[in-house]
């Protein structure tokens, strides 16, 4: 099997890892056309997985409504309201959807474990697949936001996708969040 070829997209950061795409929303209407839209489909493609954490209602207004909340809560009310992560793998990588399932369910630990809420969204395109990540940039626990501007974010959560790659391919028996240190633990 080839060394992983996958890329991260951060957009409107002015920022690029390995092709790392983030989409920053400062308005809760777009916040909230956006959510829809990648939840139900994504260039004519319907997704083969949808899955969230810290959120109890999978109806996609739930996430907006946290948002939403945590912005109240922690007068956080302006900047950026929702950040949009996606993770494009290559097929000739990774062809096995079971893997990009439990690849995106990893990395999806990482950043509830830093405290974000999140959802994300898995679509099967001819060539590769893609993974949205949708991120309640408010910390649930103390309010902080989510850093979409900082290099040190994108070389963290490239080496923790390469960290839950091997671990999904057996190559290591764990891995350590704690070793990315951009953001302390919440707790």
């Amino acid at each position: 099997m080839r060394e992983m070829d996958f890329r991260i997209s951060h957009l409107n950061t002015q920022k690029n890892l390995e092709g790392i795409k983030i989409y920053n929303y400062r308005d809760f209407d777009n916040v909230r056309d956006f959510v829809k839209c990648i939840s139900t489909g994504y260039q004519g493609r319907k997704p083969i997985e949808v899955y969230q954490y810290g959120l109890i209602d999978t109806n996609p207004d739930a996430l907006v409504e946290s948002i939403q909340q945590s912005a109240d809560l922690f007068s956080k009310n302006t900047g950026i309201l929702l950040r949009g992560l996606f993770v494009q793998i290559d097929k000739v990588c990774i062809n096995d959807s079971a893997i990009i399932k439990s690849l995106a369910n990893e990395f999806a630990k990482y950043i509830l474990y830093r405290g974000f809420i999140l959802k994300y969204i898995i679509y099967d395109m001819d060539s590769y697949f893609v993974i949205i990540y949708l991120i309640n940039p408010i910390n649930y626990v103390d309010g902080s936001k989510y850093k979409t501007n900082n290099t040190d974010v994108l070389e963290d959560e490239y080496r923790c996708l390469c960290q839950c790659v091997n671990y999904i391919r057996g190559n290591c028996t764990e891995y350590d969040f704690s070793t990315l240190e951009t953001y302390p633990l919440p707790y």
